[in-house]
């Protein structure tokens, strides 16, 4: 959900300085629909109560406190209903850049577990959207684990290889 909180910073940078150069961003395994990172994070709030056979209850309980204006308690965090909102709207396109501005750069990095790394069909479709708006855009598959869905700690030594090659460049 990071990369969706990256590009609407810049798309406010941008606005607040239309004459200055777009920023450069990288961004690593991005959710292209914050409505959907959030439906996959309230999940996690009811596969917890699984066990005790609650778990369809329990997400209509969250979904009743979130409009009611509270906040709930999801794995730990607690989140609050404007946060939900912003996440629901969010989704990870281009920032449009100024005519006649420089262009701003754009490393997507994709992790993949296949012994032939490829970037999901989500992204490939993506990258010539931010292309069309006028961002350098590169779109690379590395080899590691879906560090982000485990419980367990990973390490991801292409994805940081690949990540300080990128700040270097």
């Amino acid at each position: 959900m990071g990369a969706l909180l990256a590009v609407a910073l810049a798309q406010r940078l941008m606005q607040a300085q239309p004459q200055a150069a777009p920023p450069n961003l990288l961004l690593w395994q991005p959710t292209l629909q914050g409505k959907t990172a959030w439906q996959q994070f309230l999940r996690l709030k009811a596969a917890a109560q699984l066990a005790d056979g609650g778990g369809k209850a329990v997400l209509d309980v969250a979904r009743a406190e979130l409009a009611a204006g509270r906040a709930i308690d999801v794995a730990g965090y607690t989140v609050a209903p404007a946060l939900v909102q912003g996440l629901e709207a969010a989704t990870l396109s281009a920032p449009p850049a100024a005519i006649g501005s420089p262009t701003g750069q754009v490393v997507w990095l994709e992790v993949s577990s296949q012994p032939e790394p490829a970037a999901s069909p989500a992204a490939a479709s993506a990258v010539p959207g931010w292309q069309a708006a006028g961002w350098a855009t590169r779109l690379q598959a590395v080899p590691g684990p879906a560090f982000w869905q485990t419980t367990e700690i990973e390490d991801a030594p292409a994805l940081v290889e690949h990540t300080l090659q990128a700040l270097a460049a």
